[in-house]
């Protein structure tokens, strides 16, 4: 077993909960990607993600950008942060320094307040690995449940831009063969680019979105059909509208993996009202994100479908995502 836990476990986790309390409004779901506590004035959505195995020159960054992405297509806006911080035996003070400066530095920019914390060394850990908990306040709670059939599915950003940022840092080889030392630059600061805090806010902030998703670990594959179990819906996405990078096919194609589930921080996935397509799009666009109209909810939650050039075949419900196999040290 490798990465995220698979479905068939979360669904056991995550009825392992504690106490019921009523002010738990959305508690553990496998299909979500935090869960949410009312209060009598507000409502808080909570995430936590780990960082490990990225570049240690980004693990800050990444450790709240991560999390701070689950809140933020949720409906929240990131404000309290908790930090985890586990270094191996023998790493100098000065790397916890700097990982957490990086935190530091985000969560100001983007108003939020690191509130509590450890930070220790431990002969268990063989590399850095950060843990941050982030919670924060949603004026509207952005669900499944809110999609209706006939809704779009809006992507902004990239197909497989995680696994080719750290094919560049911890594998090069794989792409400067064909693509050579300016594909590796290129996907080497591909850093800020893995995160959907800015578009999922946009997007709730200005009333476009109904429910959203990051693309993460497992991709597209499984962000879509999480999006369509949680809300009892079938889909449909257009093949030639996928933003899929020429460098994750040619990898795909080499090494025998669907590019659809390749790791995907940076995917926003979201489902808008037909009205509101175009207007989110050009919203994406002045923000600086690509973003396109791919597909569609259906009222079938059997049909998965991808429209392709020579006519229809099944959205995978499940496929490898191949970045513990590809991305090795």
């Amino acid at each position: 077993m490798s990465g995220k836990a698979r479905r068939e476990l979360l669904n056991l986790i995550t009825r392992l909960s504690g106490a019921r309390r009523a002010e738990v409004e959305v508690p553990p779901n496998p299909l979500l990607d935090a869960g949410v506590v009312s209060g009598s004035k507000s409502r808080y959505v909570w995430a936590t993600d780990p960082a490990l195995g990225v570049p240690r020159e980004h693990l800050g960054t990444l450790a709240f950008h991560f999390t701070a992405s689950d809140v933020a297509v949720m409906g929240g806006r990131p404000e309290y942060v908790a930090v985890d911080l586990l270094l191996p035996l023998g790493s100098p003070r000065e790397e916890a320094i700097g990982i957490m400066r990086q935190i530091h530095e985000e969560a100001r920019l983007y108003g939020a307040s690191v509130v509590t914390g450890h930070t220790g060394w431990y002969p268990g850990v063989s590399e850095p690995v950060v843990v941050t908990t982030i919670a924060g306040r949603a004026a509207r709670l952005l669900l499944p449940s809110n999609a209706s059939p006939g809704d779009r599915i809006v992507l902004a950003g990239v197909v497989g831009g995680e696994l080719l940022y750290s094919i560049a840092h911890f594998r090069p080889s794989l792409l400067a063969d064909a693509y050579g030392e300016e594909g590796v630059r290129r996907w080497r600061g591909y850093c800020r680019d893995l995160s959907v805090v800015d578009p999922a806010m946009l997007l709730s902030r200005r009333g476009l979105a109904l429910a959203m998703k990051d693309g993460a670990e497992g991709g597209l594959v499984r962000a879509l059909n999480d999006l369509a179990d949680a809300s009892g819906l079938g889909f449909y996405v257009e093949e030639e509208k996928l933003p899929i990078p020429p460098e994750l096919l040619a990898l795909a194609d080499e090494h025998g993996f669907d590019p659809l589930a390749a790791s995907s921080s940076g995917l926003l996935v979201a489902v808008v009202r037909p009205e509101w397509a175009r207007e989110a799009v050009w919203c994406l666009g002045i923000l600086g994100v690509s973003a396109e109209v791919v597909g569609a909810l259906l009222d079938r939650p059997e049909e998965r479908t991808i429209l392709g050039p020579s006519g229809r075949r099944p959205f995978p419900r499940e496929a490898e995502d191949p970045y513990s196999r590809l991305v090795s040290r």
